[in-house]
């Protein structure tokens, strides 16, 4: 259970520092809200790491 909790830990870390290239020199971050607890991700985690709770859509503001 350990090994499955970091792994989780270490996907959700790699998803909240990535970015997506709107042009050649612009960048942003996708904000993500649970909708849920309310907590705040800078991209599309499946899974809220606060609450736990599955976040479908990545267009939720």
């Amino acid at each position: 259970m350990a090994v499955l909790a970091l792994g989780l830990g270490a996907y959700t870390s790699k998803l909240l520092t990535s970015r997506r290239s709107v042009g050649t020199d612009e960048e942003h971050f996708v904000k993500v809200v649970c909708p849920r607890c309310g907590a705040e991700f800078s991209s599309n985690p499946l899974y809220c790491s606060s609450c736990g709770f599955r976040i479908d859509s990545a267009e939720q503001l």
